[in-house]
């Protein structure tokens, strides 16, 4: 009980000793508040419904590549990347009702089946989670201006309890 209002009281004297602008511009003070600001918020808070939860549009990016579950076993859902030939980056956020978490991992179709080889996962939180990975888009023929890379996301709901979420992939060009 005297953890959480020892961090209080520590975070609003940090905050009152700081000049205003040096909280920004301080990598230590910027790193200590953000620290405190973590220990003193709720963890245990109810999550929000994943049906209300939206990632962020980045700019630049490709229209996301999202789906739903809810579920007590394994879901697996097919998208096709659809991108200039080559080397792509991938923004994966997820978001899971699940408190200790579910994996949520893209990989390539093999002719409708998952792939073997994982492009990326991301540990999916009811805060929700982001992960970045790379992949290479094939090209489809000749004078083709787009090639397409089907893919699987598989959410390995390991405990078999039934849990909701959602999950949103964005395509961008490689850095």
């Amino acid at each position: 009980m005297r953890r959480p209002a020892l961090l209080a009281v520590a975070a609003l004297a940090l905050t009152a000793a700081t000049p205003a602008g040096a909280a920004q511009s301080d990598p230590v003070t910027r790193a200590a508040s953000d620290l405190i600001r973590g220990m003193i918020a709720p963890r245990d808070r109810p999550p929000e419904s994943p049906a209300d939860w939206r990632p962020p549009q980045v700019p630049g990016s490709t229209d996301g590549l999202c789906s739903r579950w809810d579920s007590s076993t394994r879901s697996r859902f097919h998208h096709t990347i659809e991108a200039p030939p080559g080397r792509v980056r991938l923004r994966l956020e997820a978001r899971t009702t699940a408190s200790g978490g579910e994996t949520v991992a893209v990989y390539p179709s093999d002719h409708g089946d998952r792939g073997r080889v994982r492009i990326m996962f991301v540990i999916a939180t009811t805060r929700g989670h982001t992960a970045n990975g790379y992949a290479t888009v094939p090209r489809l023929g000749p004078g083709e201006q787009l090639g397409r890379l089907p893919i699987v996301v598989d959410v390995e709901n390991a405990g078999g309890r039934r849990h909701q979420g959602d999950y949103c992939i964005t395509v961008h060009p490689a850095d």
